[in-house]
Parts: structure tokens; sequence; C-alpha cells
């Protein structure tokens, strides 16, 4: 959880969020060891999807032009 896009990820379930710590990331390891093969496959589907809906080059242009234009009516 100390990446900016966490909250992306985790909403998107595009990967598994945890503190960074020793204890985090044991707990991360751990839960990417107990998900299914077909979960694991859906999890890196989500990660594509997080990419689509948020951080492609599109989307960044689009969330700039809406933050100028409600800085202009603002």
């Amino acid at each position: 959880n100390q990446v900016n896009i966490w909250r992306e990820i985790e909403a998107l379930d595009g990967g598994i969020v945890e503190p960074n710590t020793l204890g985090g990331t044991i707990a991360m390891l751990e839960k990417w060891a107990r998900l299914s093969n077909g979960h694991k496959q859906r999890m890196a589907e989500q990660a594509l999807a997080v990419y689509h809906n948020y951080f492609t080059i599109e989307q960044a242009a689009k969330r700039m032009a809406h933050a100028l234009k409600s800085v202009k009516h603002a």
C-alpha cells in the first residue's frame, strides 16, 4: 500500500494490497499461494483492466482535462 495506485488495484481486484511491512509481505505471499489458478488468471485480467481504466495516456488526458475544467469553473 505504499504506491500511489494501490486503491485502484484493490478496487478492481487487480492485485493484492498489504502494508509495506514484513508481516504485510508475508500475508501477501500467503494470500497469493492460496489463490486458485482461476482467481490468479482473473486477477491478471483485472490488473490489465486497472491499467486501461486509469493509467493509459488517454485516461490521464481525460482526467487532466476534467481537472482543468473544474479549476476554470471554480
